[in-house]
């Protein structure tokens, strides 16, 4: 991994493609939501780089090769109606905000198949209580959150509800596209008494609970993970759920035509199949906005096997799901990959549980993961997730997926956790454009972007254990001669506690909070720059 990749197939060169499908020559999903970005002010007063010689590397940037244009959806998360009272608190919304995290998704993975957004729960599926308590995040506040940190909603429509049962008043398709239909005229029709979708006016009862404009919820799932036997609504074919998804996003359109629909694929060896039933079924293909991909990488089969390098030997899936689910939209459906945009809604390190969900090891593996996510060309991902619990269930160790650590024994809640460094610099500290970078060693994979608003953000990952000695040259646009650098290392690239900058936070698992350590200076002389770098670290760089 010496890159950003080749670009992407197509889709989201641009400032944010158009569409010849579905999209009529409209911008794509997801692409639409680029917006020109500016480096934030450069900080000054820090020191440099400590010195840690080692091996050379030389790192090339060359911003006039421009790849594509990122969008901010790219780099976002998922919460769900359960964390609603950690990951919202005052406290989770000032992490959220210090990572730049805006594209949000709810009200869970698998949960949002058997979750009734309005509480009606059918009298044979317990009302499980995700949203009857004070603690839950509903609707309104999930949404007016996401507005707050200045971003993007999107939320999965319990499609599990068309399989619940067989009989003619419960578990069917028209109760579950009913439930999805009254959700977008809930969240997106205006207060005037219009009522879309019939029945109850489902405007006048947002406007009671505290929202009496329009939230503008532009992006809908239907369905999660439905492949899948752990799901409810599981379809081991394929067929029922494309019918299904059919139904539901025409009821969904009916209310708001405007919206984007996510079909559910898996374009992995295991689900192909399925995945190519889904899209030639006829007129699925042509109503999905965009799919819908999760992955976890490949599972870890026993202790031996989860190192650091193993794992880090699986970021190049990323752009190999995308190369397989392009194959497959172009044998099966009369879409161009080009116009169809992919989202990877749940991505994080493998499972089963184990202790390098919370090491060193995930910063640098999902700093590599977000790098292929853009160079592949990737619409919008979310990692799973930004609070999840800390689990000591699995054979190999303790694990997390949350980015905000919860429930760990000496750790206050949301601490961040390895991966949460990944977003301040993907975020933050990276530009809306993804432009060429070369690296002469294959342990140290470079990414590059720059400003519109001047500036070039690179993100540099060492997986060597050992140090770098980088010299990093940026060609293809003018520099002040000035830099700030942030360094994500720690004692153990398999152990939970990490530094930025040297600091540490004092607590047995994660580090500080990014905004309170100072980031290191360096100087630059013609876009060139020396500075040495610790093994298994991630390194973030602006140079202005």
């Amino acid at each position: 991994m010496t890159g950003p990749g080749a670009g992407g197939s197509g889709a989201g060169t641009g400032s944010g493609g158009t569409s010849g499908g579905a999209g009529g020559g409209q911008p794509l999903p997801f692409f639409r939501d680029y917006t020109d970005r500016t480096a934030p002010p450069f900080v000054g007063g820090g020191t440099a780089p400590p010195a840690d010689p080692g091996s050379s590397v030389s790192v090339s940037v060359d911003a006039s090769q421009v790849l594509r244009s990122l969008p901010p959806t790219l780099f976002g998360n998922n919460t769900a109606t359960w964390t609603g009272g950690t990951d919202f608190s005052a406290t989770g919304y000032a992490r959220l905000s210090a990572a730049g995290v805006s594209f949000l998704r709810f009200p869970g993975g698998s949960t949002a198949d058997v979750y009734h957004w309005d509480g009606q729960y059918p009298s044979f599926v317990a009302s499980d209580s995700y949203n009857s308590q004070s603690w839950a995040l509903s609707t309104v506040q999930f949404v007016q959150l996401v507005r707050r940190l200045g971003g993007i909603p999107v939320i999965t429509a319990n499609y599990g509800y068309a399989s619940y049962d067989t009989t003619a008043t419960d578990g069917n398709v028209q109760n579950a596209a009913t439930l999805a239909a009254n959700w977008v005229e809930y969240c997106n029709a205006p207060n005037d008494g219009s009522n879309p979708n019939g029945g109850t006016d489902w405007a006048a009862q947002r406007a009671a609970d505290g929202a009496p404009d329009p939230l503008a919820v532009s992006y809908w799932e239907i369905g999660n993970e439905v492949f899948g036997n752990w799901e409810t609504g599981y379809d081991p074919i394929g067929t029922t759920y494309a019918a299904n998804f059919n139904t539901i996003a025409d009821a969904m359109k009916a209310v708001d035509p405007t919206i984007s629909v996510g079909l559910v694929v898996d374009p992995t060896p295991t689900y192909a199949s399925w995945t190519k039933t889904v899209l030639s079924y006829p007129g699925t293909a042509a109503r999905a906005d965009f799919l819908i991909v999760h992955t976890y990488f490949n599972s870890f089969s026993s202790a031996a096997s989860l190192t650091a390098p193993t794992l880090f030997a699986q970021s190049p899936h990323v752009a190999d799901l995308k190369a397989a689910l392009d194959a497959l939209v172009t044998a099966n459906t009369t879409r161009s990959p080009s116009d169809l945009p992919y989202y990877m809604s749940e991505y994080n390190v493998p499972g089963p549980v184990n202790s390098l969900q919370i090491a060193l090891a995930s910063g640098l593996f999902i700093a590599d993961v977000m790098g292929e996510l853009a160079g592949s060309g990737w619409a919008a991902a979310s990692l799973w997730d930004v609070v999840n619990g800390y689990d000591t269930s699995g054979a190999y160790g303790p694990g997390d997926l949350g980015f905000l650590s919860l429930n760990q024994p000496s750790v206050p809640d949301l601490t961040p956790r390895p991966t949460y460094y990944d977003f301040y610099f993907f975020n933050r500290n990276f530009g809306d454009h993804l432009v060429a970078a070369t690296s002469s060693d294959p342990a140290v994979t470079a990414y590059a972007s720059t400003f519109t608003g001047g500036g070039t953000g690179i993100v540099l990952v060492n997986e060597a254990t050992d140090a770098r000695t980088l010299s990093l040259s940026v060609s293809g646009i003018s520099t002040t001669g000035q830099g700030n650098v942030w360094i994500l290392s720690g004692p153990d690239v398999a152990g939970p506690s990490v530094t930025l900058n040297g600091v540490g936070n004092g607590y047995p698992a994660g580090g500080p909070l990014p905004d309170s350590v100072v980031p290191y200076v360096v100087a630059t002389a013609g876009g060139a720059t020396t500075l040495d770098v610790p093994g298994s670290s991630v390194t973030s760089i602006i140079l202005y």
